[in-house]
């Protein structure tokens, strides 16, 4: 068993390689690769990739993800561990604990995670090394009904009739789809002044960092233009050869990030909406905003919701989760979700109050 480190600036030469082709698991997909090049706040020398290998063949890795956050005064350089897998005949060997191992000692014990399946979740805490820092907590609406999506990642066997849970839905959703064909009729468009915009401008850069201060990550605008340049996931009807050998989410049939500007009658820059579109689900990882606007969101959203025909939104912002759950949007029904982010101690020693969104650490891009 070997283990190996990669470095950014050995990325590229290792993706386009002939023994990365060859490999049954890929470590990264080609177009996260390119995002870990052109990431604005990396450096050639940071290690992104640890991985171990038997006969030629990867069994076992960990990308790596590199950041910053602020601490008062100081700004902290780490990394996010971000897609964790093990080839399943060599899983309860060790390799995982130690790959981890490797990963704290490349970066310094400086590391973080959020969103992690429980296994790879008990790893790190059983590791000492990690401490809760936040949880944020959100909600999700469905409009339409995905038994077939939702109940067999949480129930395993119920993989086994998922034609049944499949027709169900589409039996449902005959009925729940006249009612949204009306509810489409009757609506309309929000009266309000909106703009989708792909490019930054001085008064959207002044806004959001007007609203950051008090985040431990600060995102600007170059971070936003950087995730939305260069997706980890892309718009395709299927997976291609190399998608098949990679275990993380690289393709959706539709997958698309929105720029939205909000204005209120005195023309006054008010929100600004970082929305995310993969499939039937709706998802708002970065939203900045007056709270004079928050009804003006709330409008824009379920038009967007409406229109879009998705199944599933998500929202994790409490004071926007106060007027989504208020406003009579035609949702079936609704759940509390959570989302926890965790720290290495030599990190969360460090850290006093802060907020983060929903968006950081990897999420936004999946």
């Amino acid at each position: 068993m070997n283990i190996k480190q990669l470095r950014l600036c050995e990325m590229e030469n290792f993706v386009h390689s002939k023994i990365f082709y060859r490999f049954s698991n890929l470590p990264i997909s080609l177009f996260r690769s390119l995002s870990y090049l052109e990431n604005p706040r990396a450096a050639s020398d940071d290690v992104v990739l640890c991985f171990a290998t038997e006969n030629s063949e990867i069994v076992a890795y960990r990308t790596l993800l590199p950041d910053f956050c602020f601490l008062g005064e100081k700004i902290e350089k780490f990394a996010w561990i971000s897609g964790s897998w093990t080839q399943p005949n060599f899983r309860r060997q060790g390799i995982s604990k130690e790959l981890l191992k490797v990963a704290l000692e490349s970066w310094d014990e400086k590391l973080m995670f959020t969103n992690f399946a429980p296994e790879s979740q008990k790893l790190y805490e059983n590791s000492g090394k990690f401490l809760k820092i936040k949880t944020l907590n959100g909600k999700r609406f469905y409009f339409r009904f995905v038994f077939s999506e939702v109940l067999p990642p949480r129930f395993p066997f119920l993989k086994k009739i998922s034609p049944v849970l499949s027709a169900t839905d589409f039996i449902l959703n005959f009925f729940n789809n006249f009612y949204f064909l009306l509810k489409d009729f009757f609506t309309q468009k929000p009266n309000f002044h909106f703009e989708f915009v792909n490019n930054f401008d001085n008064e959207l850069k002044n806004f959001v960092k007007s609203q950051n201060e008090n985040e431990l990550f600060k995102r600007s605008i170059s971070e936003f233009q950087w995730i939305k340049n260069f997706q980890w996931v892309i718009s395709s009807p299927f997976k291609d050869s190399l998608q098949e050998k990679y275990y993380f989410s690289s393709f959706a049939k539709k997958f698309f990030y929105y720029f939205v500007k909000i204005r209120n009658e005195k023309n006054e820059l008010t929100a600004f909406l970082f929305i995310s579109l993969k499939n039937n689900r709706l998802t708002l990882p970065y939203v900045y905003f007056l709270e004079e606007s928050k009804q003006l969101i709330v409008d824009f959203l379920f038009y967007v919701a409406l229109k879009t025909r998705i199944s599933i939104f998500t929202v994790y912002q409490i004071s926007l989760i106060k007027e989504f759950s208020a406003q009579k949007s035609g949702a079936i029904f609704s759940k509390n979700i959570s989302q926890t982010f965790y720290a290495s101690e030599k990190l969360a020693s460090q850290m006093n109050d802060f907020s983060v969104q929903d968006g950081d650490g990897d999420c936004v891009f999946t």
